[in-house]
């Protein structure tokens, strides 16, 4: 029989109506008062009270991306756009990434900016390793691995730490490919994946 233990404690610090998504492996809370979403990340390390693990979003709430629909006017060409109203009460949230607005009628897939995300994340290591567990996010990666060296001698003080996590996910990539070349069984059961 299997039993549920509270593992994770998410750190909202606002009440009210909550919706949860998930996105890559990220967990998004919609919070409806304050109209913001919080991003949070249980695979990034948070602070222990020696049973539960309390996580705080990696980012500053910020609003999702405003949203109009296209409304047909008398003629075609006399179309208009009305902007749809976020966190409305109409909402619906389906998982893993699925928001309904049912008096509207209109479905939307939650989508990830990594771009955008990257500027607000300032603590650098914790950056990296955010990065490091999104998919395709190579490319942002090294841009991002650019921009610290460019800032040099600022960004010394954390280069080591992320290049060491750089090296060890690599180390166990590495490791993975050449058991799986040899079909010898994996002696590590605890893998991180290598972007």
């Amino acid at each position: 029989m299997t039993t549920i233990r509270k593992s994770h404690i998410l750190k909202l610090d606002v009440s009210g109506k909550f919706a949860i998504n998930v996105v890559d492996n990220l967990i998004i809370v919609h919070h409806q008062t304050t109209k913001t979403s919080m991003i949070f990340d249980i695979m990034l390390p948070g602070i222990s009270d020696g049973t539960v693990m309390h996580h705080t979003s990696v980012a500053p709430a910020k609003p999702i991306k405003p949203y109009s629909l296209k409304v047909p006017g008398t003629t075609l060409s006399n179309e208009t756009y009305q902007s749809c109203q976020l966190y409305s009460p109409n909402w619906v949230v389906f998982q893993p990434n699925i928001i309904i607005d049912a008096k509207l009628g209109c479905l939307w897939y939650i989508e990830l900016k990594l771009e955008s995300l990257v500027k607000l994340i300032t603590d650098k290591v914790l950056l990296v390793e955010f990065l490091m567990q999104r998919t395709n996010t190579k490319y942002i990666l090294i841009h991002v691995l650019q921009n610290f060296m460019m800032q040099l001698p600022i960004s010394l003080m954390d280069m080591p730490i992320i290049f060491d996590k750089l090296n060890s996910v690599y180390r166990n990539y590495l490791e993975d490919e050449i058991q799986n070349q040899m079909g010898t069984p994996l002696q590590n059961t605890m893998k991180t994946k290598a972007w």
